[in-house]
């Protein structure tokens, strides 16, 4: 059975639970999340940069709360919201953390008290703030505690299963062995950075560094090679060889093939030069 890899855990996590789940380093960076944004109700808090603020400082209490219990730490944000982290070892050391969070308990007074504490700090309590608080998800203390209790098992399974990569000297090799095994699949910068708990920043200056091109760059040439193969030694047709290369539009597929080899699929397939005469292009 394939491994699935951490995007996919993300999102049957968050799929399972309704949370917002995510990954951070050991500094506590978010390097992935599912979803990728933060609750409007928290984006909205984050305009302030004290609330930002508080909101970093107790995350980065919970982490090391985290480490010094070697397993989950349920706690309240500054505002209110329940969330838990567990953190991610290896060889017995954390080098992560899973988080689950942004979520209000299934009473009024915790909405109104989270209400009351973003109204306050910002110095506003206007209807998107009262909407962006009827947003967030509500679950009882009990399933509250039975998710986070999944969460941790999550946690203990990526620890075990070593899918957790930080980053390292050699990530541009590592990505590229990746890109070159899994190319036919649909890759995207948040899956990668996902995959071995980079940012997108890391990734694409280190990679360009080192190869000279983009990732997605890479990706195509990889994919288009494998695709030549196909166009010239086999008769299937070109749509379908597109998608089993990695694309998702043949029309796209088209022109970057030509781009590349300076004729389009049929034509290649052919024998023949763009101009149909075999002759130079201008």
């Amino acid at each position: 059975m394939k491994q699935p890899d951490l995007s996919s855990l993300l999102r049957e996590l968050h799929r399972a639970t309704g949370f917002r789940i995510s990954i951070h380093d050991r500094d506590g960076k978010e390097l992935a999340s599912c979803p990728e944004e933060p609750l409007r109700f928290c984006r909205l808090l984050h305009a302030s940069a004290e609330a930002e603020e508080r909101c970093r400082m107790s995350d980065d209490a919970a982490f090391r709360a985290a480490d010094r219990e070697r397993g989950l730490v349920v706690y309240r944000c500054p505002f209110g919201l329940w969330e838990a982290v567990c953190p991610i070892c290896r060889y017995d050391v954390p080098i992560g953390y899973l988080m689950m969070g942004q979520v209000l308990g299934e009473t009024e007074a915790e909405l109104h008290a989270a209400l009351e504490a973003a109204s306050v700090l910002l110095g506003q309590s206007d209807s998107s703030l009262s909407a962006a608080v009827g947003q967030i998800p509500r679950v009882g203390e009990p399933m509250l505690r039975t998710y986070a209790n999944i969460m941790s098992v999550f946690a203990g399974y990526i620890t075990l299963s070593n899918i957790l990569r930080p980053k390292t000297r050699d990530l541009p090799e590592t990505v590229l062995s990746y890109l070159s095994e899994h190319y036919r699949e649909r890759i995207t910068l948040e899956r990668l950075c996902g995959e071995f708990l980079c940012s997108r920043t890391h990734l694409l200056s280190s990679f360009k560094k080192k190869y000279g091109c983009s990732v997605s760059d890479k990706l195509n040439e990889l994919r288009l090679a494998e695709a030549e193969k196909l166009i010239t030694g086999t008769n299937r047709p070109v749509k379908s060889i597109a998608f089993d290369c990695g694309f998702r539009d043949a029309g796209y597929f088209s022109k970057v093939y030509r781009k590349a080899f300076g004729l389009t699929p049929v034509e290649a397939r052919a024998g023949k030069s763009s101009t149909g005469g075999g002759g130079e292009t201008s």
